[in-house]
Formats: structure tokens, C-alpha cells, sequence
């Protein structure tokens, strides 16, 4: 059966969400690659943040097939408009886009046949990212393809760091996601947390050997323009610090916080607490409390601490002592330091 766009009381298979600010030409694209998808129904919802541009203008008149809903002010977070488009969505599966995604030819129907197949909550596949040229051409030469964590080891790659599915990258039951939302407080890595939170929900997760989406990088997109200044990257570690603690309470919950399970978050929060120990002090303390819960008597190994001299005197007064002249260490070799008010990262 060939694609279709649900209509009338006919449910879709698939709610594809995207929500939007300026997304222009880069929107268009996305939701073209959505309407050339084959086999599934569908339903398209454009959730756009009060565009400043002609955005929904151009949405409305080039696909007038398309969900348009537009919100009266602007939210600042993907997240509201996700949450928006959720609420609304009618599919048995839904699938998050940002308006820079591009699916690729036949995404969708593969993996709603694996959903069905396995009774799936989560269908991981490959993604990637390409950057493109002033006409918003794909560079080939740039493209690159990322492989998810096998589903039986999925918890252990989350603690040790590893890379997971962006937003495009998994298909989700709405049944088993209806009642969850994202967190539109987070400006990033929101993306992050709603992954972390939901795989630690279920076990019925399978991943696919094909590549779903590419994520097109270019000047106005937040990879391909931002530059890490100190505000920002003290956001992103404050927030990579508050997803781990969460993960830290779902598996004392759950009843799974192993003794492996607990190093291997402590040295994530540790990771935190050596740049806000650096660069925001006063928010040290409470992620410190966290990893002597998690392992009393911790102590950084080379592996966490390319410092020598760091190391030598935490095992001397303690990680907590020792902690108190952290901020210090800009006066020495380490791997990163402010330089005119941007991270500047370098090997000592």
C-alpha cells in the first residue's frame, strides 16, 4: 500500500512532529522527505514557536495537507512544541523531526514493519549528519553515519557517555509515550534526556541497520553556528549533570543501581564537577554529595584526571578538600581554560 496522508476519522500509523522557529526553506525539505515516505499512512504536524518570518505562510500554502499550528508566543524550546504536537498526534507511532532532519527513502515504513513485528516501544536506527553548502546542498564528502548501542547494552553505554539516538533516530509507540513530556526548561540536550528517560522505562527496544535520517548542519543551525562560549558550556555541563543525577534516582527506584552501575556514574558527575568546580563553584556541591553517595571514598584515576598534581593532593585531603583549590589549576596544563571568554580546549 502506498503512502497516504490520514484524512477524517481515518487514524495514521505514523504522527511525525516537527516544531519550528524560521524553519524557511530547511522546513519545506524536511516535510517533502516526510510526504515522499512509502507504505505507512501518516500525519504531518508543523508545530511553529511564532515564527518571526513567513514560515507558516509558506507552510500553509506549499502543503496545505500539513497539521499547521501555530503557537502565540514564542516558547524558546523544541521541547513545548513536541509536547503540543504529542497531545494532538492520532498515530499508532509517532517520530520527532527537527525542521534541519531529512528522513531518508523507505525510514518509515521499515521501521514500523520491525515495531510491529517485535511489539516494539523504541525502534533505534543508524542516523547521521551532513553539512551543506550555501545553497543547501549536501557536501558529501562530509556526510557521516552513527550506529546506536545494542538494546542489551543500552543502559551501560548511556553511563559510560557513549552516543546515542538524536530526536529523528527513534520511532516510539504513542501508547507507550503518551503520558510522558519533554522538559521545556532545557534549551539543549533536551533531546538527551528524553531518550535516557524512556529507555530506562522499557526493554522493548530494538535497533534496525539502516539510517533513518540525516541531520543537515549549516550556519544557522545550533551545531553549525555555535561557538562554545563559558555561559554556554556551563549550561550544557548543568544540565548533562542534572539528566545523570535523574538517571542516578530512576535506578535506585527500579532497584538496579549496581555497584558497576554506580562507578560508572559517579565518574560522569565527576566529569561535571571538575568544570563547575572551575567555572560555577557554588553548584559543586550538591553533584560532590552525589558521587561520595555513590562511592564513598572516591578518588579520580588518570583515566578522569589527566592532572597529576590534582590527583596527588585529592588522595592527600580528600576529593572535597582538595576541590576548594580546583579553580586554581587554570594555572596549570589542563584540558581546557578560558581564552577572551570562550572554552579553548587543548592536549597539556
Amino acid at each position: 500500500m502506498d503512502m497516504s496522508l490520514s484524512s477524517g476519522n481515518l487514524s495514521p500509523l505514523v504522527s511525525v512532529i516537527i516544531p519550528t522557529y524560521n524553519g524557511g526553506d530547511w522546513l519545506l525539505d524536511t516535510i517533502s522527505s516526510c510526504l515522499d515516505q512509502h507504505g505507512v499512512s501518516l500525519e504531518v504536524i508543523v508545530v511553529d514557536d511564532a515564527s518571526s518570518d513567513d514560515t507558516p505562510e509558506r507552510v500553509a500554502s506549499a502543503y496545505p495537507q500539513v497539521r499547521l499550528i501555530q503557537q502565540a508566543s514564542n516558547s524558546g524550546s523544541g521541547a513545548a512544541g513536541r509536547n503540543t504536537g504529542l497531545e494532538l498526534s492520532r498515530g499508532r507511532y509517532v517520530k520527532f523531526l527537527d525542521h534541519d532532519d531529512r528522513l531518508e527513502p523507505g525510514s518509515l515504513s521499515l521501521e514500523v514493519a520491525a515495531a510491529e513485528k517485535h511489539q516494539a516501544d523504541m525502534v533505534m536506527s543508524r542516523w547521521g549528519d551532513v553539512r551543506t553548502d550555501a545553497q543547501g546542498e549536501p557536501m558529501e564528502a562530509s556526510r557521516r553515519a552513527f550506529i546506536p548501542p545494542e538494546p542489551e547494552r543500552l543502559l551501560e553505554a548511556i553511563l559510560l557517555g557513549e552516543k546515542v539516538p538524536y530526536t529523528a533516530g527513534v520511532l516510539y509507540r504513542r501508547s507507550f509515550i503518551a503520558d510522558q513530556l519533554w522538559n521545556s526548561q532545557l534549551t539543549i540536550n533536551d533531546d538527551f534526556d528524553w531518550f535516557c528517560r524512556n529507555a530506562l522505562r522499557t526493554e522493548r527496544i530494538i535497533r534496525l541497520d539502516h539510517v533513518s535520517y540525516y541531520w543537515r548542519l549549516h550556519p544557522r543551525s545550533i551545531q553549525g553556528s555555535q561557538q562554545f562560549n563559558a555561559q554556554a558550556f556551563v549550561e550544557s555541563v548543568l544540565i548533562h549533570n542534572q539528566i545523570y543525577s535523574d538517571i542516578v534516582v530512576t535506578l535506585s527506584d527500579q532497584q538496579r543501581l549496581t555497584a558497576h552501575f554506580r562507578r560508572l556514574l559517579a565518574a560522569q558527575l565527576y566529569r561535571d564537577l571538575r568544570v563547575l568546580a572551575r567555572f560555577a563553584p557554588a553548584r559543586c556541591w550538591r553533584t560532590l554529595r552525589r558521587i561520595q553517595e555513590l562511592q564513598p571514598g572516591f578518588q579520580p584515576d588518570a583515566a578522569l584526571e589527566a592532572n597529576r598534581w590534582f590527583r596527588m593532593v585529592s588522595a592527600w585531603f580528600s576529593l572535597k578538600g582538595s576541590l576548594r583549590l580546583y579553580r586554581w589549576l587554570l594555572l596549570l596544563p589542563d584540558q581546557f581554560r578560558f581564552r577572551g571568554g570562550q572554552i579553548r580546549y587543548f592536549q597539556a
